[in-house]
């Protein structure tokens, strides 16, 4: 996405854009709209990009399996210097003193897929999948039993009682 700022005065300047995901070149998880406020302050020197992206995820649980909308919002800011090299901030990048346009589109792309929750949750409380029998917890409760031991473990139930006793 290319924001024009040669027409833009020295100064704050607040914008808005919106519109499906696809023209800012997002794709699955994404969908339907997005939204992007924007405050741009223009100096003669650089120009500051202050931004928030707003769109919708369709995500799957990591608990139960179960498809669920997540709604993200993606803050960052940017920093655009006039004929300078920027330093090893990797949010500052160089522009020409006649720059019409700033491009923010692979910040859109990088920045909207860092706000994807790492554990994807339908809800904090989701109980998940039973473990013997594969039954949404969520749902209905199952008939199997906590007290039972997976065979496999045996062998250190068997260690732990000996190292009780001793």
């Amino acid at each position: 996405m290319k924001i024009k700022i040669s027409n833009l005065e020295e100064g704050v300047h607040r914008l808005f854009f919106e519109g499906a995901v696809e023209e800012i070149g997002l794709g699955e998880p994404f969908f339907d709209d997005y939204e992007l406020d924007v405050e741009i302050d223009k100096s003669a020197r650089q120009v500051v990009v202050d931004a928030t992206l707003r769109l919708e995820a369709k995500l799957v649980c990591d608990r139960c399996g179960e498809e669920f909308v997540h709604d993200v919002e993606a803050p960052f800011e940017l920093a655009f210097l006039f004929g300078e090299e920027p330093t090893d901030d990797e949010n500052a990048r160089a522009l020409p003193y006649d720059a019409d346009w700033i491009d923010v589109g692979e910040d859109l792309y990088d920045y909207a897929a860092l706000a994807l929750p790492m554990r994807q949750l339908c809800d904090e409380a989701c109980e998940g999948l039973c473990p013997k029998c594969g039954v949404n917890l969520n749902e209905r409760k199952c008939d199997c039993r906590d007290d039972e031991i997976d065979p496999r473990w045996s062998p250190l139930l068997e260690l732990k009682k000996r190292m009780e006793n001793n």
